[in-house]
């Protein structure tokens, strides 16, 4: 006296528009169920805007790029790790015991300034190249999520060809 299992799903075909879509991911769906369900994953998608955040992200790498080509010409990048060159900057202040001492440190007012833009400009650097590596984590996101969306509208336009 086998009962079937109330978890399974039964096809029923019971007008035209009612037929099963067999090539959906869920057994025994129907088209209008199928329609339904590509429609709403296309507007969860669609939601996010991926392709003009796309456009933004894009736009901002390639500014940062530029910024980062600029630096670059400008500034004779050494092989200096970021460690040593901060311990070398300390090293400098500690040996002109400038710490100790505000009347040398006013004395060198503009060669400390000089020392610390450079400094700065150094930590830019390398706040860009980590926001730029974001921005390309983030872009490959974005393509992934168009991708899907890419990929939901051609079952979509493949369950209304079958239709």
């Amino acid at each position: 006296m086998g009962c079937m299992a109330s978890s399974q799903r039964i096809s029923v075909l019971t007008s035209p528009s009612q037929s099963s879509w067999p090539e959906t991911g869920v057994k025994g769906e129907t088209i209008v169920a199928a329609l339904v369900r590509l429609d709403d994953e296309i507007a969860k998608c669609e939601k996010a805007q991926p392709a003009a955040r796309l456009a933004v992200v894009t736009a901002e790498m390639e500014s940062i790029q530029q910024e980062i080509k600029t630096f670059e010409e400008s500034t004779n990048t050494s092989a200096m790790n970021k460690e040593a060159y901060a311990k070398t900057l300390h090293q400098l202040f500690v040996n002109l015991d400038i710490y100790r001492r505000p009347m040398l440190a006013s004395e060198n007012e503009d060669f400390i300034a000089n020392v610390n833009r450079k400094e700065m400009r150094r930590l830019e650097l390398s706040w860009l190249r980590t926001r730029y590596s974001e921005l390309q984590r983030e872009r490959r996101t974005l393509h992934a999520q168009i991708l899907r969306t890419r990929s939901l509208y051609s079952q979509l336009q493949q369950l209304i060809g079958n239709f």
